[in-house]
């Protein structure tokens, strides 16, 4: 669940779910997000700021 990942992976609840529903689906996570670095499944673009 998203809060199992949110507790073992220590991220926001907002990442959490976002991550956990990206799970779900089997879909690859494209982000801004470096939270998210170095996780399964997850691609880390980068800003154009």
């Amino acid at each position: 669940s998203a809060a199992q990942l949110a507790v073992n992976l220590n991220l926001s609840t907002a990442d959490a779910v976002v991550y956990a529903t990206a799970q779900l689906h089997h879909a690859t996570l494209i982000t801004h997000d470096t939270d998210l670095l170095g996780f399964a499944e997850v691609s880390v673009v980068a800003s154009s700021e």
